[in-house]
């Protein structure tokens, strides 16, 4: 497969700063020659809660229902039980998603300003989609608007990195109760040449097919047969073996990790 030569993305010669906070990140620019501007912020009324209530009262007629917004999201955190309930690909949950049409990391954005890792990571995803035969085929589509662009937040789906999936992608279905939400995350697509880490070699369009041919439909097996996985226990016995949850990814991917009852000497390492 032929590969065109691009040009290295040119970051700018000279930078300017504006901190705000702590005055040591300023020190340290300026020390180095950074052109800084400082902002003095601080705690409001310094962190006095009752001139802080009586700011509220001032803040206006929203305050009562920003302040019951905000105890909701506190409870959902403390009594939510986000369940893993289903893998399946992406197209059979998200029924607004148009045809030919792309999920993206971060806020909606045209091609022409997409940055390069994240347009590799698209080429690999249509690709992997069979919407164009090579990488090449697929920059043009793109290019031309015949793929479209949506960012995955607006269909309840979390993306991670430099993340572009497809309607065929293996999606994991998370149920919170305490909120009555659910939410959706693709299968982590693990270490190596991998298209969230920006790659769009035949290695990394080999890993989407892989995740959805074999371990999308393998893990949807596995949560059928044992009903709701609960994900906060997962995250727990993290926490238990001393695992740094972006590192922790080959246990999570592969599934060594170990059963409540084991001993972590038994559990995977990372």
């Amino acid at each position: 497969m032929t590969r065109t030569t691009r040009s290295p993305v040119e970051l700018p010669a000279e930078v300017s700063v504006i901190n705000v906070g702590l005055p040591l990140f300023a020190d340290a620019l300026r020390e180095q020659g950074v052109p800084v501007q400082p902002v003095d912020w601080r705690i409001p009324a310094g962190g006095d809660l009752e001139l802080v209530a009586a700011l509220e009262e001032l803040y206006g007629p929203r305050s009562d229902a920003i302040e019951t917004a905000n105890a909701e999201v506190v409870r959902r955190l403390d009594q939510g039980v986000p369940q893993l309930v289903d893998v399946t690909p992406a197209a059979m949950v998200l029924s607004r998603l148009p045809e030919q049409t792309l999920l993206h990391c971060g806020p909606a954005i045209d091609w022409n300003d997409v940055c390069d890792p994240l347009r590799r990571s698209m080429r690999a995803a249509a690709v992997a989609e069979s919407w164009a035969g090579d990488v090449e085929a697929a920059d043009r589509l793109l290019a031309e608007g015949a793929i479209g662009l949506e960012p995955a937040y607006r269909y309840d789906t979390v993306v991670p990195m430099a993340s572009a999936i497809g309607p065929s992608a293996p999606l994991m279905i998370v149920d919170n109760t305490a909120g009555n939400t659910r939410a959706y995350a693709p299968i982590n697509q693990g270490p190596g040449d991998t298209a969230w880490f920006g790659r769009d070699t035949l290695a990394a369009i080999e890993r989407l097919n892989f995740l959805q041919q074999i371990a999308g439909p393998m893990l949807r097996a596995v949560v059928q047969a044992t009903g709701p996985i609960d994900l906060w226990g997962l995250a727990a016995q993290g926490v238990q073996i001393g695992a740094f949850f972006p590192r922790w990814q080959p246990c999570r991917t592969t599934g060594e990790w170990s059963s409540p009852a084991s001993s972590p000497a038994t559990t995977c390492s990372s």
